[in-house]
């Protein structure tokens, strides 16, 4: 728990450094400098306190690093209310609010004892700063000498850190160390695969380093056979990416039918719901749609790529509470309300929620999801079926 500590903190950070960049004005721009600094502060006092188990649970530093999660926790809040974004990605719109709420969170479930819940948290959060910095082509990479991790991480925490950072290539060198390596549990082995083809593919756009990453699934004995075959599968499609030659897109029109054409052939590779041999393809489409989102937030097509975009994440992270395809639903029916498209990014909204929610002992939603539920289906039905449902 003390590295996902060190991990969110620089996400976080990373974050507010966005931001400021972002702000429209002088007045918004001193308010984000400000914040950068005080958060700065707590980040390095988090890294120093929790270098290691040894010190994160000594008794003397446990009112240090409750104090440093609270300001961290209220240094995000109202984030989102501050700044006017260039992005108009609803990623980027919604990480700041969600950042306070989960990290309030972690804060006072290590103030409880209840550390194992409190790193759950933590690794949601780290796992959305992951995901939003690594989109598109578009991303900043930061340099090497930016930010530089605390000695005790290994491999795959280096690589999370190296990610959350921006540090794009050394992420990539040190997801691929942690597949090879055989230290780390199933699930972050799926999340090191996973996460170093995002960053192949969407960042850096590069064939030969996705192929790298599959070969390397695929040499590596102490690999599950599932994810080797899943490999072969990325094989033939990295194989038939790199021998063509498309032209770059250059207009909104090109960036959606490229995204859709993508889309149909993931579509058409996909043998049962949860099968992820068709990712790269739906990697590259959630790249492009990234882009057009980014380039014309005005665009016709903007509905429609929300929703698409929805649907490449619910195959790249299924039915995850962190996965980003909620984000996208939502922002999907908001843009064209009472439409047949909202209608349907409302159906694999309410879809998510109840899956999430849903377990051995039932279905337990949350009393202010089911009260945004409520909202998002008023907003969503055609205003012929919400006429008929007051009858």
């Amino acid at each position: 728990m003390a590295n996902q500590i060190k991990i969110i903190a620089i996400g976080v950070f990373i974050i507010v450094i966005s931001l400021v960049g972002q702000a429209q004005d002088q007045k918004n721009s001193a308010l984000m400098t400000t914040k950068m600094q005080e958060m700065q502060g707590a980040l390095s006092s988090l890294l120093l306190l929790s270098s290691s188990d040894q010190q994160f649970t000594d008794p003397s530093n446990k009112k240090q690093i409750e104090k440093e999660l609270k300001f961290f926790s209220k240094s995000t809040h109202n984030l989102d209310q501050n700044v006017m974004f260039i992005d108009v990605d609803p990623v980027v719109k919604f990480l700041p609010n969600q950042l306070s709420i989960d990290t309030t969170e972690a804060y006072l479930a290590f103030r409880e004892g209840n550390t194992g819940y409190a790193r759950n948290i933590l690794r949601t959060t780290s796992n959305y700063c992951i995901s939003c910095h690594s989109r598109s082509s578009a991303e900043l990479q930061l340099s090497k000498t930016f930010f530089q991790p605390p000695s005790s991480l290994k491999s795959f925490e280096l690589a999370q850190f190296y990610a959350v950072s921006r540090q794009f290539d050394a992420a990539i060198e040190n997801y691929i160390k942690a597949i090879q390596e055989n230290t780390i549990d199933r699930a972050d082995l799926e999340e090191a695969i996973n996460q170093s083809l995002s960053i192949a593919v969407r960042v850096k756009n590069k064939p030969a380093l996705a192929m790298e990453i599959a070969q390397t699934v695929i040499k590596t004995k102490s690999v599950p056979i599932y994810l080797k075959m899943n490999a072969l599968d990325w094989k033939k499609t990295i194989s038939d990416w790199a021998s063509k030659k498309i032209s770059p897109p250059e207009t909104e029109s090109a960036y959606f039918s490229q995204a859709k054409k993508l889309l149909d052939q993931a579509q058409k590779i996909k043998k049962f719901p949860m099968d992820r041999s068709a990712d790269i393809l739906y990697l590259r489409a959630s790249g492009l749609l990234h882009e057009l989102i980014r380039i014309a937030p005005q665009s016709k097509y903007l509905s429609e790529a929300l929703y698409l975009e929805g649907i490449c994440y619910d195959v790249l992270s299924p039915r995850k509470i962190e996965s980003m395809s909620n984000i996208y639903y939502e922002a999907c029916i908001r843009s064209a309300p009472h439409t047949d498209i909202s209608e349907g990014c409302y159906r694999r909204y309410e879809e998510n929620i109840y899956y999430v929610y849903s377990g051995n002992s039932g279905t337990q939603i949350p009393e202010e999801i089911k009260n945004k539920l409520i909202e998002l289906w008023t907003i969503s039905i055609l205003t012929k079926r919400l006429d008929e449902a007051k009858k």
